[in-house]
Parts: C-alpha cells; sequence; structure tokens
C-alpha cells in the first residue's frame, strides 16, 4: 500500500498480467485514486481471474477475447471498467529476420507439443520443433524462415471461465517470415485474421482433415489459392504491425483521458 500511495498522480497505470494478478485489492484501491486509469493487460489469463473493482480499462489481446471480456463484465453485477483490444504482434528477433517468401514447400510447428494434433501420420508431412521456453526457443527461432508454411493446429479447449483466450501469436509469426498457416477454423482469430475463405482453414481437430488440407497446401503451392493466401497473411501482418498497435494503445490512452 506504501508503494501506491507514493506514486505519481493523474498518471495512467498499465499492469502486465503477472502484475496485474500479484497487486492487493488495497494498494489498488489506492493507486485508482491517484490515478487517471487503470488498465490490466490480462493477455492470455483465464476469465474467471478478471478483476472487477477499480480496473478501467481490461486489455483484449485477441477479438475474441474482447468479446468474451465484454460479456463477462456485462454478466456480472457490480462489475467496472470497459475492454479496450491491444493485439500483440511477433518477437522482435522475428522481424529482424525479415520477410523470407521461401519458393520450396516445407511445414513446420513451433510452440509446446502437448499443446498441438501431432500423430505419426501427420509427423511424416510436418516437421515438429518444442519451442516452447525462452531456451528451446532460442534454438529453433532462426528456423522459423526455412518454412514456407507453419502448422498452427491447437488442440480444442473447454468454453468455462477457466478458458484462455490465446492471441494469434503462430500466426503473426508466420506472417512476418513471408509463410502461410495451416489452422483450424476454432483458434482463437484465425477467420478474424484471414477470413472464412482462407485457403487453408481445417474445420476439426481429425486427423484425415487436417492431412487433407495439408495435402491441398503441397499441392496448390505457388499456384492461385497459395498466392491468395500469402495476401490474406500480409494483410494480417499489417493488422498487427508496431504502428497498428501504437494506434491501438493511443486509443485506449485516449479513452481514458476524455
Amino acid at each position: 500500500m506504501l508503494w501506491a500511495s507514493l506514486q505519481p498522480k493523474d498518471a495512467i497505470y498499465v499492469f502486465t498480467k503477472r502484475a496485474a494478478l500479484s497487486i492487493g485489492a488495497s494498494a489498488l484501491e489506492i493507486l485508482h485514486g491517484r490515478s487517471r486509469g487503470i488498465c490490466f493487460d490480462y493477455v492470455d489469463t483465464p476469465l474467471d481471474k478478471m478483476v472487477f473493482n477499480h480496473v478501467d480499462m481490461h486489455l483484449a489481446s485477441s477479438h475474441m477475447a474482447r468479446d468474451a471480456m465484454r460479456a463477462r463484465l456485462t454478466n456480472t453485477p457490480g462489475a467496472k471498467g470497459q475492454v479496450g483490444l491491444l493485439l500483440h504482434g511477433a518477437d522482435e528477433r522475428i522481424y529482424a529476420m525479415g520477410n523470407q517468401h521461401r519458393a520450396d514447400y516445407r511445414a513446420g510447428y513451433f510452440g509446446f507439443l502437448k499443446n498441438t494434433v501431432r500423430t505419426p501420420q501427420i509427423e511424416k508431412s510436418v516437421d515438429f520443433h518444442d519451442a516452447a521456453f525462452s531456451d528451446s526457443m532460442r534454438q529453433t527461432i532462426t528456423r522459423m524462415g526455412d518454412y514456407s508454411l507453419h502448422y498452427c493446429i491447437r488442440a480444442p479447449q473447454t468454453e468455462t471461465l477457466a478458458r484462455c483466450y490465446k492471441p494469434f501469436t503462430k500466426g503473426v509469426i508466420a506472417a512476418a517470415c513471408g509463410a502461410n498457416v495451416l489452422v483450424n477454423a476454432a483458434q482463437d482469430d484465425a477467420i478474424a485474421f484471414l477470413g472464412e475463405d482462407y485457403p487453408y482453414l481445417v474445420q476439426g481437430e481429425g486427423e484425415d482433415e487436417i492431412i487433407d488440407v495439408l495435402q491441398r497446401a503441397r499441392s496448390t503451392h505457388g499456384k492461385n489459392d497459395w498466392l491468395r493466401a500469402r495476401r490474406a497473411m500480409d494483410h494480417f501482418l499489417d493488422q498487427v504491425s508496431p504502428k497498428a498497435m501504437a494506434m491501438q494503445m493511443d486509443e485506449i490512452f485516449t479513452t481514458l483521458l476524455r
């Protein structure tokens, strides 16, 4: 509480997800009374961890999270605050590699292996790289540009208050690398960014359907569907550019200062 009482008055305070979940209610109340606004950036925190008092702006890192958070606020008596959209981009090391636009076809997955759909048959068409933690990420990050198709199938989640709404980070990484994605339609923000007519959407999570779309991606590489997918990915990248995210942050601050 002493820390909160010593902070500058009339400032806007933005809390990252760990800070948001660790600040005590009393300290938050004091800081809120001194500030022009309190923002909590939940990123992929479950909905049941939202804080409903003394938070002026709840930041959502995806369109689906924004909609779910708005519904949660509406359905919670006495809940306060607005929901603002602050999308997430790729690691700056990805941008530093530049847009690869590889001419050859190659499919790869980068991430926590238990979060995807991986079978012996799928492994014949996709290289899987465990990049779940910082050490493994450093080892594999330079290889991300070696693949023209990023496999972004996520295992399904249960629709409960404990559900995590994830930013479509794997899609951003692929776009920054100049690659297309193969992604399940139910993944958070896949359709919002790429559209329902994106050529390499998988409607379910079954092995047969995934393999069918993988085969389609390989057979259409460099052709009309592939180029149409590339245009969708480039448009997606524009929406999560540093400039676009700065504009989102500016809108959030402007709203709080009105």
